[in-house]
């Protein structure tokens, strides 16, 4: 019995906001969250990356941070983070 990417989502994660989506590049979304990492240091920087940690733990991420202290990309390992451009963002 074949799952819908719905299902597998509510079984694996079923802590993900409403606001995400899953497509096959990473989530969809109408803004990028702080990189945790880097806000720990005081700084302000969009998270590109949502993603397990080398302590384990998972956390977003931006560039620079996971390719310090992130695992990969994949199921159980990370996800990239986009921008819904389907929308006008002028507003």
């Amino acid at each position: 019995m074949e799952m819908t990417t719905e299902e597998m989502l509510d079984i694996l994660a079923p802590e993900l906001p409403d606001y995400c989506v899953m497509d096959e590049d990473g989530v969809v979304d109408d803004h990028l969250p702080v990189c945790q990492f880097c806000k720990l240091a005081g700084r302000n920087v969009p998270a590109r990356y949502d993603g397990r940690t080398v302590f384990g733990s998972w956390a977003y991420m931006c560039e620079e941070c996971w390719r310090r202290f992130g695992v990969g990309l994949g199921l159980g390992e990370g996800q990239r983070l986009v921008l819904d451009d389907s929308e006008d963002w002028s507003r």
